[in-house]
Order: structure tokens, then sequence, then C-alpha cells
């Protein structure tokens, strides 16, 4: 009896053979369609769609957009003309944003987007937040303007419906000379 508990062989060859079994299933259940595919730009208002969110990513992650930059300024307007397109009361807040380090302080003139929707019967507020800059040296689509892009097209999603809550999306400025931003 004891010998049979210790048949490491066959107890091997089990193991494997579960385990093959758990990542067939893992991958069949990833393959299936399912709710967690991405929705085409024909998708309803309503739904979120990551296609509608790549458009934006494109028209707006194109170039570099630093801080205090004809392309940041660019972005800004796209960002601010898309959220009232959408509905939204847009408020630009521009300000003087700083950072100090050992010996060294750097300023720079940073703008908030802010967009309100106002819910109808809602329980709250939703704040939906992303800076919409880049780094000098590249496009910044994953830093962060997929967020930016996402937070479009999730207020698109929001912008109908009885008791809708009321998102607050607010893209904002925070790099350029070393990570400055206002809040």
């Amino acid at each position: 009896m004891i010998g049979k508990l210790f048949d490491v062989p066959r107890r091997l060859l089990a193991g494997l053979a579960a385990l093959l079994i758990l990542a067939a299933v893992v991958m069949f259940t990833a393959m299936a369609d399912s709710t967690m595919q991405p929705l085409p730009a024909t998708a309803p208002d309503d739904r979120f769609s990551a296609e509608r969110a790549l458009v934006h990513l494109k028209e707006f992650a194109a170039e570099p957009r630093p801080i205090g930059s004809p392309a940041g300024d660019r972005a800004r307007d796209y960002l601010a003309g898309q959220l009232r397109a959408a509905g939204l009361e847009v408020e630009i807040q521009r300000s003087v944003g700083a950072r100090s380090a050992a010996g060294l302080a750097t300023f720079g003139q940073v703008d908030n987007i802010v967009g309100r929707l106002r819910g109808t019967n809602s329980t709250g507020t939703v704040l939906i937040a992303a800076h919409y800059d880049s780094a000098a040296m590249g496009p910044g689509a994953s830093d962060d303007g997929a967020a930016v892009a996402a937070m479009l097209a999730t207020v698109r999603a929001l912008g109908g419906g009885p008791g809708r809550p009321r998102p607050r999306p607010t893209p904002y400025r925070r790099r350029g000379l070393g990570g400055l931003f206002r809040d």
C-alpha cells in the first residue's frame, strides 16, 4: 500500500496530464467569444468601444506633446472639443506648476481640462483623470495617451440614459519640466 503512494512515475504522469487539461481549459476559455472581447466602432453609443478609443489615440498621440509646446496646445484643444461634442461642460484651468529638488526648482504653465456631465437622479460623482501631455522624445501613446483615449470612449458610453453617474473627466498636464503638475 505504501509503495503505491510513492509510485513517482504514475504520480508525475497524472500531474502532467492534469496540468495540460487545466492549460487547455484556460486557453479555450480565453479564446471563446465572451463579453471580454473588444467592441468595434459600430457598437452602440452606450457601450465602450476600444476601436473608438483607438481613433482618439491616433488623432492626438501622433507626435510628442510636451508641456508648453504647440503640439500640447493642439492636444488640449482636441480633447476639449471632444468633451464638448459629447455634451460636457468644459473648463480649461490654467495655472503654474512647480517642482523642487535639492538645489533646483522648475516652473511651467500647466493646463487642466475639466469636463462635467450633469447626472440625472445619480448618487454621486465619478472622476476620470489622466494626463494628456507626453515626454519630449515620444508621442506618449502608452503614457498616458491610451488612458485619455479610453476616458473619451468611456464618457461617450456614460453619456446617456436615466440615472447616469456624473463623470468628471479631467485630462491634465503633469510632465514637462521635471514632472510638474498642479491640482
